[in-house]
């Protein structure tokens, strides 16, 4: 695996954007309701499952590709080279690359109702807003994203499709946008070969408080940082931070049957002045 430098544009970090999303928090009579809905565990869906086998296929497929050239190089050919290539590509890049195709079908045993209000969050966010399924982009597939939210909730409650892929859109948008404020600048620093490579994701719970019995608000933080990157001549990858963003949440969990699910799954996201700017007085 190539060796990762991490730059900055023009040698420094990028200012901090921020948002903030605040959740409705339900009544208490709408608590006592929601708490007793039952929530039934649901198959993966039809878009899980084909990026499950995808990456099955991709793992399998790159593993037997390495071990049959490492080692037509073990045989044919002698120097360090063979050592990494040869022996490391067919006895340590096949072994992972096909554990890495089994964990992907490992997911199709996962279930989108989880123990911990926090994991839930986590579902909602890390997993189908911002999309696990990002692979050298900033977001995943919105089907995806799509198809993941409609296993965290249970049957009974009313979700519109339409309604969650337009919010999708919009949250993905606003954060692209502030996104492209600096990334796009950056794609000029020289040598002006930066292409996109995705982005990193974060998130950490910073409260939880209960409302009601089996309903909770958690407080969190998710970093997100746009990079771009390149390779320098030397098989290693250069990678530069473009932008960062962090989204402060404040989202109501209920409780039904041991697991926990949102409370809402479009709660709006709003741009937060710059720290300084001295806009940002009000807290919740």
């Amino acid at each position: 695996m190539a060796d990762a430098t991490v730059l900055y544009p023009r040698g420094c970090a990028p200012e901090t954007v921020r948002f903030r999303v605040n959740g409705a928090r339900p009544s208490a009579e709408e608590a006592a309701q929601l708490t007793a809905i039952p929530f039934e565990r649901t198959p993966p869906s039809a878009e899980e499952v084909k990026e499950a086998f995808k990456w099955f296929f991709v793992g399998i497929g790159v593993a037997i590709a390495l071990w049959f050239f490492g080692n037509w190089l073990i045989r044919g050919f002698v120097g360090p080279a063979v050592l990494f290539f040869g022996y490391g590509g067919a006895y340590v890049g096949a072994p992972l690359l096909l554990l890495f195709g089994v964990f992907s079908l490992g997911k199709l045993l996962r279930s989108a109702r989880k123990k911990k209000a926090k994991a839930a969050l986590e579902w909602l966010w890390m997993t189908s807003l911002l999309g696990e399924n990002s692979v050298g982009k900033r977001f995943g597939k919105p089907d995806y994203a799509i198809s993941t939210l409609y296993r965290l909730v249970p049957k009974q409650r009313p979700i519109s499709g339409r309604k969650i892929a337009d919010y999708i859109d919009a949250l993905r948008k606003a954060l692209s946008d502030a996104a492209d404020e600096t990334t796009i600048p950056a794609k000029e620093e020289p040598p002006k070969t930066w292409q996109e490579t995705g982005a990193t994701k974060s998130l950490t719970v910073t409260g939880e408080a209960e409302l009601f019995p089996g309903v909770k608000e958690l407080s969190a933080t998710i970093c997100f940082k746009d990079c771009l990157s390149r390779g320098d001549g030397n098989n290693k990858t250069v990678t530069m931070v473009t932008a960062v963003l962090e989204i402060e949440v404040a989202q109501s969990f209920i409780c039904s049957g041991g697991y926990w699910y949102p409370y809402e799954l479009t709660s709006p996201i709003e741009r937060l002045p710059a720290l300084g700017s001295g806009g940002d007085t009000e807290s919740r």
